[in-house]
């Protein structure tokens, strides 16, 4: 069915600046979404890592058992969590300069028998993290240090969880429309989740469900059902739900760059904009 000009209400400039963005994201190919670690910086916030080595009593460096993974994930809120190599652990963090300080911390209370000294490991790592009183970042390496300016834990930078089509919830964040990206509508959500052979989502104002299949790069979707509501505000809508499956009905190819993913048609051009909802 030949769809109607129903996107002269969108934004214009919004949609020029999220074209800027897909332009940015079309770069990458394929269904698997990029890895690596983030660039270096002075800040702790939103930052992730895997523990190298640990100072013993004697003040030498003891790598950590093999087969175990200790990790600290220092959020943007002032929480560090991250698994102490049996139990979980959390805890606050405060930092100003190179000053740091880790309090309040308190795990999980499992028991593990394998690798032999892990539990002997985790408490001795859960004990330095809490004298620590500096730090040092220099790219992809993390030096904790106490308050004598000893390094008591190194760490490396954790690699980026790679994205992929299947999993994550998706939220449409501008679609095509006229030849042009245009937003969503505010106060709507369109969102698509793919899994074992379905798509299925909100598409605005009904739900929604389809068959598709992918290869590579490659995808496409099949018959798409939805059910049967219909929604008055806000204003345009429902104008927008038949566009959104219209193009997803028409999708050829999928691209994943940086936790966002495109949909192209058959000719290569972005017609479907989203990004992995938390």
């Amino acid at each position: 069915m030949a769809q109607k000009n129903t996107c002269t209400w969108q934004h214009t400039a919004a949609a020029a600046g999220l074209l800027v963005i897909i332009a940015a994201c079309l770069v990458s190919a394929g269904c698997m979404g990029s890895t690596g670690a983030e660039s270096g910086g002075e800040s702790l916030a939103g930052s992730a890592w895997t523990l190298l080595s640990y100072a013993a009593g004697n003040g030498t460096a003891v790598p950590v058992l093999q087969g175990t993974a200790i990790t600290a994930n220092f959020t943007e809120d002032g929480r560090v969590t991250g698994s102490a190599g049996c139990n979980g652990y959390g805890g606050n963090y405060v930092f100003d300069g190179d000053r740091l300080a880790i309090t309040s911390i308190a795990s999980t209370l499992m028991a593990c028998t394998e690798p032999p000294g892990i539990m002997d490991q985790e408490a001795r790592y859960l004990d330095l993290l809490g004298s620590v009183a500096a730090f040092q970042l220099e790219g992809d390496r993390l030096v904790l240090l106490d308050a004598n300016g000893t390094p008591v834990l190194t760490y490396e930078r954790a690699a980026a969880p790679e994205t992929t089509l299947e999993g994550p919830t998706w939220e449409l964040l501008s679609y095509s429309c006229n030849a042009s990206m245009v937003p969503v509508i505010s106060g709507t959500t369109v969102t698509a989740t793919f899994g074992n052979g379905s798509v299925g989502g909100s598409a605005g104002c009904n739900s929604y469900g389809g068959a598709y299949t992918v290869d590579g790069s490659a995808l496409t979707v099949g018959e798409i059902f939805r059910t049967e509501m219909y929604c008055l505000e806000p204003a345009g809508v429902m104008e927008q739900e038949d566009r959104y499956l219209d193009l997803l009905g028409r999708v050829a190819g999928c691209q994943i760059e940086g936790g966002q993913l495109t949909l192209v048609d058959a000719g290569g051009n972005a017609t479907l904009f989203f990004e992995g909802a938390a």
